[in-house]
């Protein structure tokens, strides 16, 4: 639940979300996984700098932290942008599914949590004799 108010992503990149349309995603390999190499993701596109060519001179993109440690972001990495993290967060994975166009606001989680019971309920109600 990236676009809640606790979660721990970055504001520009809960901003990004609450922005994107269901047909904003894209399948893109220019993520790279430290462990597998190039991986298909799905993302919120993005106006610039993800392409393949795009900022080769530039091979960190950001930082963070984690686990305590201040980590380089480097270009065509995994890591989304979290609150520690500084940098573009338009140079990094946006990682969003075509469920994104269901987000129109940062809210609490639950909320969230609130609307699918009630949701859930109601669907269920309809089939009760």
């Amino acid at each position: 639940m990236r676009g809640t108010d606790e979660s721990g992503a970055h504001d520009g990149y809960k901003e990004r979300l609450v922005a994107a349309t269901a047909t904003a995603t894209v399948r893109t390999s220019f993520v790279r996984s430290r462990n597998a190499g190039l991986q298909p993701y799905a993302s919120v596109a993005q106006p610039r700098g993800r392409g393949a060519g795009a900022g080769a001179e530039r091979p960190v993109i950001g930082r963070t932290e984690l686990g305590g440690q201040k980590v380089e972001i480097p270009r065509f990495s995994n890591f989304v942008p979290m609150r520690a993290t500084t940098g573009d967060p338009d140079e990094m994975p946006l990682l969003a599914g075509q469920g994104i166009g269901l987000v129109d606001r940062v809210t609490s989680a639950a909320s969230v949590i609130d609307a699918i019971t009630a949701q859930a309920v109601a669907m269920l109600g309809r089939y009760r004799p």
